[in-house]
């Protein structure tokens, strides 16, 4: 009688451990692939928001230079003077210069929101602002710096304190004024009472150096985490009437 003999040989704990590794390498892969892909699908959808804010500013700023045409006591370019402005659906009426100052009445001078001593009781000689009106060195020593004025933003002065010689950054947002908020009826709008704050920031900024057309540009603004990503549109407008 003859006996049959089988190997039934196991898998050994080596090639557990390679068969895992290989599998989890695999995985990591794949998850790095699905999650780069929900970052991207992130980052278009935004951008395509960005992308309609935009558009929107700068087609609401065209009308109110088409309402203009339509009042004959109004110049074309009515609201629409070289500055800084936020605008939403509203129309020409909500159109807000951000140099208004409506921060004023808070305790604290803001020269990056336009406020003066001669527009603001907030501002005044002690705020800690050199005004880029009346004072100086000689009159209130305790605000300006014997090199506030001179032209030159030198060490330790900054757009807050000394404002004349350090302008505000290109990309300053100031964004009390110029956050995007969404209300009940689902339209963004800068009105904040009882409506939803977003994640968009926009800002229109009108250059009327050439006397034959408005450069209107129109920044919006989003964050995503600590960082800031900006769009920017630009359209010219003519009196063509």
């Amino acid at each position: 009688m003859k006996s049959k003999f089988y190997n039934n040989r196991g898998i050994s704990i080596v090639e557990v451990i390679v068969a895992t590794m290989i599998i989890t390498m695999g995985m990591i892969g794949v998850s790095s692939l699905v999650i780069q892909n929900i970052q991207v699908q992130y980052i278009n959808k935004n951008v395509l928001i960005a992308s309609g804010l935009a558009q929107e500013g700068l087609e609401l700023v065209r009308n109110t230079r088409d309402l203009n045409w339509l009042t004959p006591s109004n110049g074309w370019d009515q609201d629409i003077s070289a500055s800084s402005y936020v605008i939403d659906y509203g129309g020409r009426s909500s159109i807000d210069i951000i140099a208004a100052g409506s921060a004023c009445g808070n305790g604290f001078c803001d020269p990056l929101l336009g406020e003066r001593i001669e527009s603001c009781d907030d501002c005044h000689c002690g705020d800690g602002v050199c005004d880029q009106g009346g004072e100086n060195i000689e009159n209130c020593p305790v605000d300006c710096s014997a090199t506030c004025k001179n032209g030159v933003c030198d060490s330790g002065e900054t757009s807050s304190t000394c404002p004349s010689d350090c302008p505000p950054p290109a990309d300053f947002f100031n964004e009390i004024e110029s956050r995007l908020y969404i209300n009940g009826g689902g339209f963004y709008t800068h009105t904040t009472g009882g409506n939803l704050p977003t994640n968009f920031y926009r800002l229109i900024t009108v250059d009327n150096s050439q006397a034959e057309y408005l450069d209107v540009k129109c920044a919006i603004r989003w964050k995503d985490g600590n960082n800031n990503h900006d769009y920017t549109a630009e359209t010219y407008l003519y009196d063509w009437r």
